[in-house]
């Protein structure tokens, strides 16, 4: 700038050789130099210039002489592939295509990439921008490839492209339809074609998926490759946007085509008829053939309901496959008749119509059996427990008990044909377990049953009974010695009783017996006979704290009061001949004594002779109509005292 005045200047281009000016800036320090930061332009001019003007005189101003070049944004954009996975056989010719403008010296690089960008190979190097190129593909066995074009110039202009281009020498399959958006009703028929290429065999498989690919199912298995196939739209489970074609190769799963996009499917309403029965009323122990007719609905399930109140509630009977067209129905237990009973078919998942064509029916009132214990009875181990039933709509009231210990995997019986309405059940040893299930069931039908879970009490840690602890044998005047073990309990003195049937009522042994852990029980000659017998060991500050004899053991009733001589074991006699019966007293003061004889070893008795001298001897004709045994038994009572016995130590023979 010489001899000019101005401190600010404004500064403008022309692209058009000088016709037209755009500002630059205006107003900038006039200082001799200036920073343009060019804006991006659409297109390259060849005939640009600069001016400079006083900002406050615009007279005085200056043009660069020459022109300069100002270059447009460069813009390259690759157009191949045009789709995803578009397959070219290896050892091919391939069209690849782009746009572009504002490319420098119109050179460009073309290259491709096999692992998605992260390294590029060379197609073409620096060669002329024509907008296309024709790449002879090179040996590359199978490929999935992406492209880049570049300026030669300006390397950081490029693009790639959006989809890939697979590659090929394997067998190949490419279904041609075009099915994106289309609609079709169940029962429609489409010409499906396809391309195949390479196959190691001849045949191939049409699915179907419904769900966007997610899953699969066969319309056609192992059809001929004939590239085309007139396929028929199935009954879908329900009307779907997102279906998909696809077809494999039979016999290389790995080989397959997926139809491009989604299709629609509509599945037409369907309709489900009841059908009529002639019977209309039912027992609880019959089957009922529930038989209906439908139409569309072969591929679906449907749920079966019964009511009893005309259709106010529903209660499910089974699901069911709709093609089977009938179900045989166990008819359910009702405690009261119902007589307003009807059934539906509910169809899951479809539209359709429901025709009831059976009506009302009538379900008789069925037998039932409950156990009415309270859930907060108790069972206690080794003591007697109540079970109280009712039964309703029987005849016959007789039923069979049951327990579980095992959640109801085993049943171990109680008692069977029980008649009361009460039963008392001497519960045996159960210790270790916190429940027990019992289970009653009626006699003339074990399907019918109730079973209650109840909580288990065992008897105090810290006091244990442990003998007699169960399957012991006693008789009248034997010494009994009771023991038992304490822990933590300081009684200077404790109770003991026994039972005589299993725990339900209890006799005093001793009160206040001293807390020794040992007493000698004398079982006096007034205690009859029982195989029911219990001992139970109780506090007598805490009736809380006891422990009872886990089994249960014999007292037998009787006195040994003779020593049978002879016969009395292995003796060989001979009927309608006579023998003599030697014995000795052990108790002294009888007088009088009835004989008796046993052939089946004790189970029954026969009189030989009664109130006969106390002699020790006897002269027996053995009866000539007597069977052949060797299980002989002689028995002398007392005849004034019948638990003073003698019996043959082992059996003898009678031939």
């Amino acid at each position: 700038v010489i001899n000019v005045r101005g401190k600010k200047v404004n500064i403008y281009y022309s692209r058009d050789k000088g016709l037209t000016w755009k500002v630059i800036e205006r107003a900038l320090p006039n200082n001799g130099r200036f920073n343009w930061g060019l804006p991006a332009f659409d297109t390259t001019s060849n005939f640009s210039k600069i001016k400079i003007e006083l900002s406050n005189n615009v007279r005085i101003n200056d043009i660069s002489d020459g022109y300069f070049v100002l270059y447009g944004e460069p813009k390259i954009q690759i157009n191949s592939p045009k789709q995803q996975d578009l397959v070219i056989e290896d050892k091919s010719s391939y069209k690849i295509t782009w746009d572009s403008k504002n490319i420098r010296e119109n050179r460009v690089n073309l290259y491709y990439s096999d692992n998605s960008g992260i390294k590029w190979k060379p197609i073409a190097v620096d060669i002329s921008n024509k907008g296309y190129y024709s790449w002879i593909i090179p040996s590359l066995k199978t490929i999935d490839c992406i492209f880049k074009i570049e300026s030669s110039i300006q390397p950081e202009v490029y693009s790639v492209s959006k989809f890939s281009l697979k590659i090929t020498e394997k067998p190949l399959i490419i279904i041609e339809n075009k099915f994106n958006n289309r609609i079709y009703l169940a029962l429609d028929s489409i010409d499906l074609t396809w391309k195949s290429y390479n196959l190691s065999d001849k045949y191939l498989d049409i699915l179907l998926s419904t769900d966007n690919g997610k899953k699969w199912k066969a319309l056609y298995s192992n059809i001929i490759d004939s590239k085309i196939k007139k396929i028929e739209i199935p009954f879908i489970s329900k009307t779907s946007s997102d279906c998909k074609i696809k077809i494999v190769e039979s016999y290389k799963a790995d080989n397959f085509s997926v139809s491009e996009g989604t299709f629609k499917i509509e599945r037409p309403s369907g309709t489900l008829k009841l059908l009529s029965d002639s019977q209309k009323e039912y027992d609880y122990s019959d089957k009922k053939k529930i038989i209906w007719d439908s139409q569309y609905l072969d591929d679906k399930i449907g749920q079966i309901y019964y009511s009893i109140n005309s259709g106010k509630d529903w209660l499910l009977i089974d699901e069911v496959d709709i093609s089977k067209k009938y179900y045989d129905w166990d008819i359910p237990n009702l405690e009261n008749l119902a007589e307003v009973c009807l059934l539906k078919i509910s169809v899951i998942d479809s539209k359709y119509d429901f025709i009831d064509e059976l009506g009302f029916y009538k379900i008789n009132a069925a037998p039932f059996i409950t156990i009415i214990n309270s859930i907060s009875d108790t069972v206690k181990t080794n003591m007697p427990f109540y079970v109280d039933t009712d039964i309703k709509n029987s005849d016959n009231n007789s039923y069979n008990l049951y327990y579980s210990l095992s959640r109801g995997i085993k049943w171990i019986k109680i008692n069977e044909k029980i008649k009361n309405s009460e039963y008392l059940w001497n519960v045996p040893s159960i210790k270790g377990f916190n429940n027990i299930l019992i289970k009653a069931e009626l006699k003339t039908d074990n399907s019918i049953v109730d079973i209650k879970k109840f909580n288990i009490l065992e008897q105090s840690i810290n006091l244990a009974l442990l003998t007699p602890n169960g399957s012991e044998e006693f008789k009248i005047g034997d010494k009994v010695n009771i023991v038992w073990s304490i822990k933590k309990i300081y009684d200077r003195t404790i109770d003991l009783y026994y039972s005589l049937n299993g725990g339900n009522t209890w006799n005093v042994i001793k009160l206040g017996a001293p807390n020794s852990g040992t007493y000698n029980w004398i079982i006096k000659d007034s205690i009859d006979s029982s195989d029911l017998c219990k001992i139970k060991i109780q506090s007598n500050i805490n009736k809380n704290i006891f422990d009872v004899s886990d089994g249960l053991f014999l007292i037998k009733g009787v006195v040994e009061a003779f020593n049978i001589i002879t016969p009395n074991g292995g003796d060989l006699i001979y009927k309608g001949t006579s023998t003599f019966i030697y014995w000795e007293n052990i108790t002294n003061g009888i007088n009088k004594v009835n004989i008796l004889y046993s052939t089946d070893g004790g189970k029954k008795w026969l009189d030989i002779v009664q109130n006969i001298e106390n002699n020790g001897m006897y002269n027996w004709v053995i009866p000539q109509d007597i069977n052949f045994s060797k299980k002989c038994l002689i028995k002398i009572i007392s005849s004034s005292n019948s638990k003073q016995v003698g019996l043959s130590d082992n059996t003898f023979t009678i031939k």
